[in-house]
C-alpha cells in the first residue's frame, strides 16, 4: 500500500501597503517610487491572531520604516512581487495618456503601455512566483494592493480578467491557505 504523506498547510497573510501619493492625484507611480509601511507590529499582531508568522516578504518597491525588532523575521525581499510594469506611462498623468489607450489598459488584459506589461503578463508573473516559491508555515506578504489581488486571483484559480471583479484596498489584509494541492482565499481585504 502507497501512503501519501501529508503536506503541511502553507498560510500567506498578504498586507496590501499604501499606494504611492502620485495615485491618488491621477498619476501613475513613477518607476522608482516605493511605500513606506510603518505599523509592522501592529500587521505582525493582526497576523499572529490567526497563525504564527514565520517569514517576512517584501516587494520591492514596499519597506518597511523602521524594520521589525525581532531577527528571526528580517524580510526578504523578492524581486516578482513587484508592482503592474508602466512602462513608458510610469510617472504620468493619466490626463496626459490618449484617452483610447487608457480605455484598453483598463478593459484588455493584453493590452501594455510602450514597454509595459500586459495584465495577463503581470497575473502570470505573479502566479508563477507563488508556483515556486519555497513557503512554510505562515507567511507575511507586504506588496502593493494590485499584487495582493493578484495573489488572490491566483488562489481562486482565476484569469487576469478576474482582477476586474475585485478590489483590493490598501492596507488592508488577505489570508490565503494552501492544503492539499489547493490554495483557497480565506480572507480578503479585511482592515488592520
Amino acid at each position: 500500500m502507497n501512503s501519501i504523506k501529508p503536506t503541511p498547510p502553507i498560510r500567506l497573510v498578504c498586507f496590501a501597503a499604501p499606494l504611492p501619493p502620485e495615485v491618488k492625484q491621477g498619476y501613475f507611480p513613477a518607476a522608482e517610487a516605493r511605500v513606506s509601511v510603518k505599523n509592522i507590529e501592529e500587521i505582525l499582531d493582526y497576523t499572529n491572531h490567526f497563525y504564527a508568522a514565520e517569514q517576512i516578504i517584501l516587494a520591492p518597491d514596499v519597506h518597511i520604516d523602521p524594520p521589525p525588532h525581532f531577527a528571526a523575521l528580517a524580510p526578504l525581499t523578492e524581486p516578482a512581487l513587484h508592482d503592474r510594469c508602466h512602462g513608458l506611462w510610469h510617472g504620468q498623468n493619466l490626463r496626459s495618456v490618449p484617452q483610447e489607450a487608457l480605455a484598453r489598459y483598463v478593459r484588455e488584459e493584453d493590452f501594455a503601455p510602450p514597454e509595459g506589461e500586459t495584465g495577463h503578463q503581470f497575473q502570470a508573473r505573479i502566479s508563477s512566483w507563488l508556483l515556486q516559491a519555497t513557503l512554510h508555515g505562515c507567511t507575511l506578504v507586504v506588496a502593493r494592493p494590485p499584487v495582493v489581488r493578484a495573489l488572490a486571483v491566483h488562489a481562486l484559480g482565476g484569469q487576469s480578467t478576474l482582477t476586474h471583479h475585485l478590489d483590493s484596498e490598501p492596507e488592508t489584509a488577505t489570508i490565503l491557505t494552501h492544503h492539499a494541492g489547493h490554495w483557497r482565499v480565506r480572507q480578503y481585504g479585511a482592515r488592520v
